[in-house]
Parts: C-alpha cells; sequence; structure tokens
C-alpha cells in the first residue's frame, strides 16, 4: 500500500511541475507577443488561474511525504517521547477529519461544476472543473499522506527524515 501511495504523490508531483511549467511557458509567450507583435495571446491570464490551482493542489501530498510543509514541535519536544508521540498521533487524526471533510466537499464541488458546465469568464471561457477535480484529487493524496503518517507515527515506525 505504501508503494501505491508514493506512486501517486509522485503521479500528482509530476502533473503539478507540469502544470507550472506550462503557466511559464505561456507567460513568457505572452510577453513574447505583447513586445513583438503589441498585442497579449488571448486567454493566458484566464488558463494560468486554472493551471495554477492545478500545480499548487496536486503537489501538496508529495510535499506531505517529504515533510516540506511548514511543521513545529515546539511543543511536542517539552514532552516525554510516547506522550509527545500521542499528541502527534491526536494531532494527525484532527487533520485527516478536516481533510476528509474538504475531500469530500472538492468532490461535490467538482461534480456540481462538470454537470453545470461551469466556466471562468474572461477573453475565453474556460471550463472550471478540471481545477475543482484537481483541489479533490490533491486533497485525496494528502489525504493518503497523512493517513499514512498516523498509522507510521501510532505504531512508532515514522521516520523524521523524507521519505
Amino acid at each position: 500500500m505504501d508503494r501505491l501511495v508514493l506512486a501517486l504523490s509522485r503521479l500528482g508531483a509530476n502533473v503539478a511541475t507540469c502544470a507550472l511549467f506550462i503557466i511559464m511557458a505561456s507567460a513568457t509567450l505572452d510577453v513574447a507577443s505583447r513586445n513583438l507583435a503589441g498585442r497579449s495571446v488571448p486567454g493566458v491570464v484566464e488558463s494560468a488561474e486554472i493551471t495554477l490551482v492545478i500545480g499548487a493542489f496536486l503537489g501538496l501530498a508529495y510535499a506531505q511525504r517529504n515533510k516540506a510543509h511548514v511543521a513545529t514541535s515546539i511543543i511536542t519536544e517539552m514532552f516525554p517521547p510516547v506522550m509527545a508521540r500521542a499528541m502527534r498521533v491526536v494531532g494527525l487524526f484532527i487533520v485527516s477529519c478536516y481533510i476528509a471533510l474538504a475531500t469530500w466537499v472538492s468532490i461535490t464541488r467538482a461534480w456540481a461544476a462538470f454537470q453545470s458546465g461551469e466556466v471562468r469568464f474572461g477573453l475565453i471561457e474556460i471550463p472550471q472543473w478540471p481545477a475543482r477535480a484537481a483541489i479533490a484529487v490533491g486533497f485525496a493524496l494528502l489525504l493518503l499522506e497523512v493517513l499514512r503518517d498516523l498509522v507510521r507515527t501510532a505504531k512508532g515506525t515514522a521516520r523524521a527524515e523524507p521519505g
């Protein structure tokens, strides 16, 4: 199971990287077009907004896997190891409940956007559902990683270094 979660997290990170590269390339193309032709490429801003959401949310799980999110242990360091571990387990449980709720809400919003044909208005209309689906997938992958951390912490097998 751990290998599957890692593979999914890496896949999400790779798609996020591609999304950010697309933003970079389209912004470069837009700047070049403005300087050379005197006008922008239609839809670059609108598509960048959607693509940025994809890039941000699909990278969450891999960042969790590699302990790249901001964290502080100032409180848990004051307690004995057993108590500190119990506090981390409770914290991870609370976080997993929140992420599960965010996942569910994101899935329902993505589905509603897909069914209604919701679009981002601008120079061109861009469907909202891919970004909303990326939020849902990103939260779901993050939930898998947090649950993995929860189980490993509860067992006492969690490692401090990136995994």
